[in-house]
């Protein structure tokens, strides 16, 4: 039995007397330790309507937090799940009033807001809804609490950009009538200082996980060893000359015939082997990370080498603070391919347009799962998304115009020659090598992260269809055609020298081998072979050496990449994950939702193309084969994904943010007044699209939300909602 009290402007207020269940017993320190899930509760006496009941957190008489020893801080729930029941007065039944999560080290969290419909109240109860041996900084409950009036400068701040947002979209703002313009100083800066946002949130998070950087390996007796820090050994392997991660191999495991084996695993972490890390690579008697080793060599090493200069032998950097600092390259990045493909498509857009191009692709396509999922598994994702969208970037401004002797910009289709349908018709357009060979390198590279965005590079055929048709004229052509244009019988022809032509492929060629060389020998160096990339010697929930992929999945997998419906929850955020039954065992994890069910935006954007107006336009401005092939692209990648790995949020990725590029350029086009329809129907559009966004905009928030769940940010932007 203890004494519950309730903290206002720092002060005690004593309330009734607080018990406890047979589940939950008081520490020395003043924690509460469950023992029991089924008896976890605290119940106190009530007079009468209840409108909240408050969750006091424990503190020793001085107003601290009560210093843990180390058993009990390991087994510290910070974000607790409670749940309300109330009982009536003259009944002994008790009737739910609610469940939620509480933070101690979060006040404004500790207010429970009863939602049922009893108000005469005789006493209140409150399940600690968590595992056995969990520890929670708990004291008490007051059934009668005063809510304080807070105000929360975050909150106000974030509804103000809400509301200017919406002012700046509104179907009627002004915005819609400013072209985008890159050469805009005015433009640049708002842009830039968005970016700057972005990179203060990055900076934020480096620093917070430098600062308090712990190793993040997991293990409990007889269960598997889980290390987050897999691309941390790999830097340091590689620096030391080696392949194989310098981790400890179990003799029992070493002995096995074959290691792959589920039940032989079972078997030793049941004789007490260990470590048996989880999701490694087991070659040979040798650990191996099975994921590519560039951000290992671009990030994590040199963080090695640099700290080095500082502390002996230097320091690993965090997994999450790496995340950070992709997340916000490929934001950048990604923007950037964003403006430059209207630029160049569509270059009457307008501001708002391009601003609801950006919302789109960054809320719907998925990406916000990397902003707030930081561990060893997306950081090929976020690498790969940077370098895909930075090489596409540099391929789109390729195509280059001279505009002065020392001049040149981006090619756009306002320089297409009218009556000509190549873009190299005009003799000041010409391509950049240089540009092609950033492209192509940065695209090449996504082989050293995640392998399947090596399929962006199939773009190249429809962002240089004018050059590769070039380039055959230039090697078709004869002689007498070139005299003849020059005489003025024939229009001057698109065509690339085979001089030229050569320089070209070389500075594709030169690069992607710069690359792939030590990729393969890599492959080689670990496995013995260059095309053996590891995947089948992880240790994971099945032999893949044995394993055959269950064809009979593949329909349902696609449902549920697509079309997995939303699943909602009686607790904030209102949503939870929903599972993916298959008919035969594949990998499936729950899911949020599909691509269109959480971002319709771009299913609404996709369905433009069935307007004739939008679609002669986007026709007229050549990206239609474009989009075309990044719809095909992506079908393709989605049902290699489905097939191969399963269903999981983040395989979604593959795929996501191609059809989120596709279903960009129809709804600028849509949004734009010069696209052939009447004034009133592109109004239409935009309500509808705007919309869509927002829905599209509040299911990313949802997101975020379940990821960042048991944080204390969650708590702060649940409690904004938890008395409503």
């Amino acid at each position: 039995m203890a004494t519950a009290q309730s903290f206002s402007n720092d002060s005690y207020t004593q309330v009734p007397r607080v018990s406890t269940g047979k589940g939950i017993i008081k520490l020395d320190t003043g924690a509460f330790l469950i023992t029991d899930p089924s008896q976890a509760y605290f119940e106190t006496e009530a007079r009468g309507p209840i409108t909240y009941v408050q969750v006091t957190n424990a503190k020793t008489k001085n107003g601290q937090t009560p210093d843990l020893n180390a058993d009990e801080s390991k087994h510290l729930v910070s974000s607790i799940h409670v749940r309300l029941d109330l009982q009536g007065q003259a009944t002994d039944r008790w009737t739910q009033a609610g469940s939620t999560t509480v933070s101690p080290a979060i006040d404004a969290s500790l207010y429970i807001k009863n939602r049922s419909h009893l108000q005469d109240v005789s006493k209140v109860r409150v399940w600690i809804a968590e595992e056995r041996k969990s520890v929670v900084l708990i004291q008490g409950l007051n059934a009668h609490p005063v809510v304080p009036f807070g105000v929360s400068l975050v909150r106000i701040s974030i509804m103000a950009c809400i509301a200017i947002l919406c002012i700046a979209l509104g179907p009627r703002s002004r915005l819609w009538q400013v072209p985008l313009n890159t050469s805009s100083h005015s433009q640049r800066l708002l842009f830039w200082l968005a970016v700057a946002a972005v990179a203060g949130w990055a900076a934020y998070n480096i620093a917070i996980q430098i600062a308090g950087f712990t190793v993040r390996t997991y293990h409990d007796p007889g269960a598997y060893t889980y290390d987050f820090n897999q691309y941390g050994h790999l830097a340091d392997a590689l620096l030391h000359g080696q392949a194989w991660l310098n981790l400890p191999v179990p003799d029992g495991l070493s002995a096995l015939s074959n290691p792959y084996d589920i039940s032989a695993r079972e078997r030793l972490l049941a004789a007490g082997e260990e470590p048996i890390f989880w999701d490694h690579v087991f070659y040979q008697n040798r650990w191996y990370s099975y994921f590519g080793p560039l951000p290992a060599v671009l990030i994590f090493a040199p963080y090695r080498l640099i700290t080095s200069l500082f502390v002996p032998g230097g320091l690993m950097l965090p997994t999450p603070a790496a995340c950070a600092i992709l997340t916000a390259g490929f934001t950048l990045t990604c923007s950037l391919l964003i403006v430059r493909l209207i630029q160049r498509y569509i270059p009457k857009a307008s501001i708002a347009a391009t601003v609801l191009a950006l919302l789109a692709f960054l809320s719907g396509s998925q990406v916000v799962y990397l902003y707030f999922r930081t561990d060893f598994y997306t950081v090929p994702f976020d690498a790969s998304l940077l370098l895909s969208s930075l090489g596409l970037w540099f391929w789109l401004g390729a195509r280059r115009v001279r505009t002065s002797a020392k001049h040149t910009q981006v090619w756009t289709i306002q320089y297409l020659v009218p009556g000509h349908k190549n873009a190299l018709s005009d003799d000041r357009v010409y391509v950049s090598l240089p540009h092609v060979a950033a492209g192509t390198l940065a695209i090449v590279g996504t082989l050293g992260c995640r392998q399947t965005f090596i399929a962006s590079a199939l773009l190249a055929l429809p962002i240089f269809s004018d050059e590769i048709w070039a380039m055959f004229a230039g090697i078709l052509s004869s002689q007498q055609r070139i005299i003849a244009s020059q005489t003025g019988k024939l229009p001057p022809p698109a065509i690339i020298t085979p001089k030229r032509s050569v320089k070209i492929v070389l500075s594709v060629m030169l690069p992607a081998l710069a690359v792939i060389t030590p990729l393969l020998g890599y492959n080689y160096w670990r496995f013995g072979s260059a095309f053996n990339f590891g995947n089948t010697y992880q240790i994971t929930v099945v032999d893949l050496n044995a394993y055959t992929v269950p064809t009979g999945n593949l329909r349902w997998l696609i449902v549920y990449y697509l079309f997995l419906p939303l699943t909602p929850s009686s607790t904030f955020p209102y949503l939870q994950r929903t599972p993916a039954p298959l008919p035969t065992w594949q990998y499936s994890e729950p899911g949020l939702g599909g691509l269109f069910t959480l971002a319709p935006v771009f299913a609404l954007a996709l369905f433009l193309l069935c307007i004739p107006a939008i679609n002669r336009k986007l026709r007229a401005g050549g990206c239609l084969p474009l989009i075309v092939s990044l719809l095909i692209l992506s079908c393709v990648l989605l049902l290699f994904t489905a097939t191969v790995a399963g269903f999981d949020a983040r395989y979604m990725l593959d795929f996501s943010w191609l059809i989120a590029l596709a279903a960009v350029l129809p709804a600028v086009a849509g949004v734009t007044h010069n696209n052939q329809l009447p004034r009133r129907c592109t109004v239409c559009i935009r309500i509808v699209l705007l919309i869509a966004l927002f829905v599209t905009l509040l299911f990313a928030c949802s997101t975020a939300l379940v990821e960042i769940n048991r944080t204390p940010a969650f708590a702060h932007i649940q409690a904004w909602f938890s008395l409503l």
